[in-house]
């Protein structure tokens, strides 16, 4: 037992820590090796050395990895957990739903419908109240306006005649309608001709300043000219001013009943705004609608993959 005793005597620590070692020379006597001591001690504290390092280095990567797998273990656990929550609508709520979304999509389009509806009935109004008069005025005739009720029952106040220019006294008959500027008058008049008659032309007198025959400077004569004489259907006497055929603005050929208080409306600044600004509106309106459902539809696509983005970038380029 002397290597026992040299190492006891070498060795500086607590009996403990002999007693832990106490295998060793024991085992070296009974396979008759002998070691050094100091060598023995050595290998002895490497291998401590050795032991604390490896535990030094290896316990933060464990401990990461149980964070990490802690972690990761957490995450499936809520995501399982929402999982469980939502819960699939029943049945009833999924028909509900799609009757609601389907009514929703019918209202939509009915209010768009509607609105093309609106726009359409305006544009349209405005085009006729514009294409009626050209229609006539490219066929040589002229619409007017009634406004009194001279010439009942033959046409009424509102109502339209097509009046058809002359310029010639042998297309007058008696019985036509015409439409003329009286003498001294401001404003159109049509009545029924009741008589044509040869009249001597009257001019004022230079001298007085009253009407008088102009004669013929060739041959002296009273020049006379076709004149008519009118009166309205709904009057009792004749008019009291024979009209020249030279204030004669046409006969009437056609009568339009209700024409004239629907021109005289839509060419009045009240007509043309009701005829306009609706259709513009809702034309507008519907733009900004579409604007505003393509934004959305543009949030709600899914970004393209970054690397076809790239590529149509380099493209761009």
């Amino acid at each position: 037992m002397t290597v026992w005793n040299d190492l006891e005597t070498t060795l500086a620590g607590p009996p403990a820590r002999v007693a832990r070692r106490a295998w060793l020379p024991d085992l070296l006597e009974l396979t008759g090796m002998t070691l050094p001591v100091a060598w023995l001690r050595g290998a002895l504290d490497d291998l401590g050395h050795l032991v604390r390092a490896t535990a030094v280095v290896a316990w933060p990567a464990c401990l990461l990895g149980a964070r990490r797998a802690a972690a990761a273990q957490a995450h499936a656990d809520a995501g399982a957990a929402r999982a469980a929550a939502v819960e699939r609508p029943p049945a009833a709520a999924r028909a509900a739903a799609v009757v609601a979304r389907r009514r929703a999509r019918l209202a939509r389009r009915s209010g768009r419908l509607v609105a093309w509806l609106v726009i359409a009935a305006g544009l349209t109004a405005f085009a006729a109240s514009l294409a009626v008069p050209a229609w006539f005025e490219v066929h040589g005739q002229k619409l007017l306006i009634v406004t009194s009720g001279s010439m009942s029952p033959f046409v009424e106040a509102g109502d339209v005649v097509v009046l058809q220019a002359i310029d010639d006294a042998s297309q007058l008959r008696v019985g036509q309608v015409a439409t003329f500027w009286p003498p001294g008058g401001k404003h159109l008049v049509t009545h029924r001709i009741v008589d044509l008659q040869m009249l001597p032309s009257m001019v004022p007198d230079a001298a007085t300043g009253e009407m008088v025959p102009q004669l013929d400077l060739a041959t002296g004569e009273v020049v006379e000219r076709p004149f008519i004489l009118t009166k309205g259907d709904a009057n009792e006497t004749v008019d009291p001013n024979a009209t020249p055929l030279s204030r004669v603005r046409g006969v009437v050929v056609q009568a339009h009943a209700g024409w004239g208080t629907l021109l005289f409306w839509a060419h009045s600044p009240q007509g043309r705004m009701v005829m306009l600004v609706p259709p513009l509106a809702l034309i507008a309106a519907l733009e900004l609608a579409d604007t505003l459902a393509e934004r959305r539809r543009a949030r709600r696509r899914p970004a393209p993959p970054l690397r076809e983005a790239r590529f149509d970038a380099l493209l761009l380029d």
